[in-house]
């Protein structure tokens, strides 16, 4: 049950469409400033399973938590993070692999452990 005099996301259209930038979760309701940053890591083709050279990846100078995602970043563990956003999209079978995107999730993140500001609550 929501209390009526905290900020609801659906009421606002624009935070309803957004989804958590760690675990993609809907309606992410905190914003973490970072320095904008671009990176090349390794994708995955999902139809083949194959580990690819990716495009480059950006990240604009907002991250979007959820509650959950927030908690964790808040208490520092970066490790615990990853794997949250890895189990969130994907359903790894081998540990190796899970391992692997893991690490690169890790890699990924790093810039934005670096420059992050306190969270913003929006919405």
């Amino acid at each position: 049950m929501s209390n009526q005099n905290e900020p609801s996301n659906l009421s606002n259209p624009n935070i309803a469409q957004m989804v958590c930038d760690f675990c993609q979760a809907p309606c992410p309701k905190w914003e973490y400033s970072a320095s904008p940053y671009s990176t090349l890591v390794l994708g995955e083709k999902l139809h083949t399973g194959d580990i690819v050279s990716s495009p480059i990846l950006e990240s604009d100078s907002g991250w979007m938590a959820c509650q959950a995602c927030k908690q964790i970043i808040e208490s520092g563990d970066r490790r615990a993070l990853a794997e949250r956003a890895v189990n969130s999209v994907y359903m790894e079978k081998s540990e190796a692999r899970h391992a692997l995107l893991v690490g690169l999730v890790l890699d990924f993140h790093e810039p934005f452990w670096q420059s992050k500001s306190e969270a913003k609550e929006v919405g």
